[in-house]
C-alpha cells in the first residue's frame, strides 16, 4: 500500500532538466538565494542552501523513490549517500510568492576550486519532502 499512496499523489519533478545556478564566486546566492518561476502560476520560488537540510536525512523509501525522478543522481555505495556529480544533495523547502504552494528544491553545492562553487538545481517537487509517507 505504501508506494501506491505516493503514486496517487503524482509526485513529479517539476524541473524538466537540471539547472546550473552558480559556477564561480557568488556570495549573493549564499545570502539571498535564487529565483525560479513557479510551475503553477506566474509567481516566483526563492531557493537557497541557507536553512536547507541533507537529502540523505530523508527515509530510505522516500530517497529511492525521488532519485528515480532526478537525472544524474546516484547512490555512492561506499558512503551510502546520494549525490550528483560528486556533490552532496541538499533540500530547501520554499513557498511560491503568489499561489503560496510549498515546493521542495533539491540542489547540489560543491567547492570545485578554492572559493569557487558550483551549484545545480536537480529537482523541484511540490510539497514538503519530509512529510511524504510511504
Amino acid at each position: 500500500m505504501g508506494l501506491k499512496v505516493i503514486e496517487e499523489m503524482k509526485i513529479t519533478n517539476r524541473l524538466k532538466m537540471k539547472l546550473l545556478v552558480l559556477d564561480g564566486i557568488d556570495n549573493d546566492f549564499i545570502e539571498y538565494g535564487k529565483e525560479i518561476s513557479c510551475p503553477e502560476c506566474d509567481g516566483v520560488i526563492v531557493y537557497s542552501i541557507v536553512n536547507s537540510y541533507e537529502f540523505d536525512t530523508l527515509t530510505e523509501e522516500v530517497k529511492s523513490f525521488l532519485v528515480k525522478k532526478m537525472r544524474g543522481v546516484k547512490l555512492v555505495s561506499e558512503h551510502k549517500k546520494y549525490s550528483y556529480d560528486d556533490s552532496q544533495l541538499d533540500v530547501s523547502k520554499n513557498t511560491c510568492s503568489k499561489c503560496l504552494k510549498d515546493f521542495s528544491s533539491v540542489l547540489t553545492y560543491k567547492e570545485v576550486q578554492p572559493a569557487r562553487y558550483r551549484v545545480y538545481l536537480v529537482g523541484l517537487f511540490e510539497g514538503d519532502l519530509k512529510k511524504i509517507k510511504l
